[in-house]
């Protein structure tokens, strides 16, 4: 449950971050790295719990970010971006 939260978070995050930001359009390789980057730190956010003694999914956490970026993000990117 809290790897979907965790996916959750970085998947609104990057939504956000491309809405309110729009210096961040202005390359398609920056878009590509931000999409990217953000799905992997919500991957390994989720793994490195499991040293905590936590057993969450990384996963699921990539596969909820990656969701809700399709669905949220995909329309604040630029048209090459996209």
């Amino acid at each position: 449950m809290v790897s979907i939260a965790i996916g959750l978070f970085f998947g609104f995050a990057t939504a956000y971050m491309f809405k309110n930001y729009r210096f961040l359009n202005t390359s398609v390789v920056t878009e590509t790295f931000i999409m990217i980057a953000m799905a992997m730190m919500a991957y390994f956010i989720a793994t490195m719990t499991k040293i905590l003694g936590l057993e969450m999914s990384g996963m699921i956490a990539l596969l909820v970010c990656g969701i809700i970026q399709a669905h949220y993000a995909w329309w604040n990117l630029s048209p090459q971006g996209k």
